[in-house]
């Protein structure tokens, strides 16, 4: 199969699927080491036991792609296609 009909398939997956798949590929060409896997789930930890206590101040989501959308130039409207697409970049997203 070609990778543009694989890509045509993917997308008309529902979104957790297709966050599945994208885990599952980017696995693939980078496994996780134990190590790694071990420091980032006691970060996650860390984070959210201080946000349990009122440590710090959690930023809405809609908030964080507002800043990554200014920072990185990402235009999050839909295309035709019903994705977004990064400016200047021939994927699609």
């Amino acid at each position: 199969m070609k990778a543009s009909m694989l890509m045509e398939e993917a997308v008309s997956l529902p979104v957790e699927e297709r966050a599945y798949l994208v885990d599952c590929l980017l696995q693939s060409l980078n496994p996780p080491d134990a190590t790694h896997v071990d420091a980032w789930t006691a970060v996650a930890r860390r984070r959210l036991d201080e946000i349990r206590a009122g440590k710090v101040t959690p930023i809405a989501g809609e908030t964080v792609f507002a800043r990554i959308q200014q920072r990185f130039e990402i235009d999050f409207r839909l295309s035709p296609r019903g994705r977004g697409r990064i400016r200047g970049s021939s994927c699609i997203l």
